[in-house]
């Protein structure tokens, strides 16, 4: 009896373990490497880019960075979002519509079980896909 009640509450911590980044009201990604076309072979570009997703807001603000000076900014509109778990990985996925364009963007963001970002994904309105890498973190959103 006492084994099984272990392997229940063992089983229990493990599955709390693993979803731990689940239930984030945002997350910031700050891209410092992108691969073009991702699924092809590809050697990765530098590039630094912040994009912060409020999924409580249903916004994304997308900046461009040149050194120390601001390229570019937007923002867009979350139209669609879900987050699940695949394996160990949580991944967050949402659809984001650009004001300017009407396009609608979709991304894919993937969290290995220890934190780190797996890749933001980011797919455009012409299927041509993107993969970036960086530091990933909570966002700190204006609904809570």
């Amino acid at each position: 009896m006492r084994l099984i009640l272990l392997s229940l509450v063992s089983l229990g911590l493990t599955i709390g373990a693993s979803a731990q980044y689940l239930g984030f009201n945002g997350l910031t990604v700050r891209a410092s490497a992108t691969m073009e076309d991702a699924g092809k072979k590809a050697s990765p570009s530098d590039t630094d880019q912040l994009f912060a997703f409020s999924f409580a807001d249903n916004t994304f603000t997308h900046i461009i960075l040149d050194g120390a000076n601001v390229n570019s900014s937007q923002v867009y509109e979350i139209q669609e979002q879900s987050s699940y778990m695949d394996g160990d990985v949580t991944v967050y996925e949402l659809d984001a519509l650009s004001g300017l364009s009407g396009s609608v963007y979709h991304y894919e963001l993937r969290i290995e079980d220890d934190g780190t970002l797996a890749g933001l994904y980011l797919t455009q309105p012409d299927g041509y896909r993107t993969k970036m890498t960086g530091g990933i973190s909570e966002l700190k959103t204006f609904k809570q």
